[in-house]
């Protein structure tokens, strides 16, 4: 389960990876330490003056207990996902009519 690090800010011209060796540094940790770092979240941040690019970055370490360690350690910046993300099953068959989707933007 992974360590998610919030609100890393970065400007337009960074990348991901730029991101990833920022969540490193916070987590006080190597790239070989970990077994996958990749971003769960970006966006773009254009409230202020400087417009900058905010984003989530996915930490995995091989021992599940060392994540737990390490995440309350980096504070509040760094989360702990419980549960792992849910994948809907993709149907083999056509339906039979159009799906209804409910809820869905502004009525």
């Amino acid at each position: 389960m992974p360590v998610i690090i919030n609100d890393i800010r970065l400007r337009l011209e960074d990348g991901e990876q730029e991101a990833i060796e920022v969540a490193l540094r916070r987590l006080h940790l190597k790239r070989s330490d970990t077994s996958a770092c990749y971003l769960v979240r970006a966006s773009v941040d254009a409230r202020h003056r400087e417009i900058s690019f905010v984003c989530s970055v996915g930490v995995e370490l091989p021992d599940e207990a060392a994540e737990a360690a390490v995440a309350a350690a980096a504070g509040p910046g760094a989360v702990l996902r419980l549960k792992p993300r849910y994948d809907p099953p993709v149907g083999v068959e056509c339906l039979p009519h159009r799906p209804v989707i409910a809820g869905f933007g502004p009525a």
